[in-house]
């Protein structure tokens, strides 16, 4: 039996920055143990005019991570990001996924209602919602 030392949960995940908002930029990465997968390929639910730059592979002491990034995103962004690699010792393909959903730029901003009415609340006006799930 082999044992390897790894700094990925089950060996391949893929990591995201920061919670995406419509006009930002997305940022996931791809990480595997590099001594259990190699070639890592992002498989893109749409490319929308070239905004998606895949960068080179970045290998490290125990992994490589395939970094994607695109900016201006947009709602239509939305939908499964999934990160492909190859078994080095089975050769089969194994993937990884993350659904993303795109947040409304105006989620970010809260509305102060006044206090005349003897209140102060704080309304969210958002237009999506935010879902990251794995």
């Amino acid at each position: 039996m082999l044992w390897f030392l790894t700094d990925i949960p089950n060996g391949l995940s893929i990591n995201l920055k920061k919670a995406p908002v419509e006009g930002q930029t997305l940022v996931l990465s791809c990480l595997a143990n590099k001594y259990l997968y190699k070639d890592l390929t992002w498989l893109l639910p749409r490319t929308a005019n070239n905004q998606t730059r895949i960068r080179k592979a970045i290998v490290k002491e125990y992994s490589t991570e395939l970094p994607l990034i695109i900016k201006n995103i947009s709602l239509e962004h939305s939908g499964t990001y999934i990160c492909r690699a190859t078994n080095i010792y089975t050769g089969k393909d194994v993937l990884q996924q993350k659904n993303i959903t795109i947040r409304g730029e105006r989620c970010n901003k809260k509305a102060v209602f006044s206090r005349i009415r003897k209140f102060k609340s704080a309304r969210n006006d958002c237009t999506t919602q935010h879902n990251v799930s794995q």
